[in-house]
């Protein structure tokens, strides 16, 4: 059994227990867009639409929500991410390397803390967890805008 961090910024600490079991579900792959590495320069000159004819409001959506996913396909590259249904030691999808590395330095600092119980070392870990919970927040909005823009 290992001791975790506080949940936020309350007194309660976590309790952590290994279970053994085999996962039932074979690995899944997960294909996301990689929206870093678009062309979006190809991509604008490919959405250029020339209207010809008069079409209602409902055909123009369609035409150019086709053309819109046919050019992302084309132009913006995908990420394979394989997950499982116990693989809780990655990273989220949404967490960039800075939240990443902030949570890991927070929880490094917990542990220190619990090994010496000193102040300063308490001190140090209410920093790094202040840093973690604003760059973990960045990280999700940053993923929620992305999320709105591909819809």
């Amino acid at each position: 059994m290992l001791r975790l961090e506080p949940l936020g910024a309350s007194d309660h600490i976590g309790i952590s227990a290994d279970f053994l079991f085999t996962p039932s579900s074979p690995p899944m792959n997960k294909t996301t867009p990689n929206y870093n590495r678009g062309d979006y320069e190809s991509l604008r000159n490919a959405l250029d639409i020339e209207w010809k004819r008069e079409l209602t409001a409902q055909e123009m959506t369609n035409i150019i929500e086709k053309k819109h996913n046919r050019c992302c396909e084309k132009h913006i590259p995908t990420r394979k991410h394989q997950t499982t249904s116990g693989d809780y030691t990655r990273k989220p999808l949404w967490m960039t390397r800075t939240a990443y590395q902030k949570t890991k330095r927070k929880r490094n600092l917990w542990i220190r803390y619990l090994n010496t119980k000193d102040n300063s070392d308490y001190q140090q870990y209410i920093k790094a967890r202040n840093e973690a919970t604003h760059a973990n927040r960045r990280a999700r909005r940053h993923k929620n805008i992305l999320e709105l823009c591909q819809q």
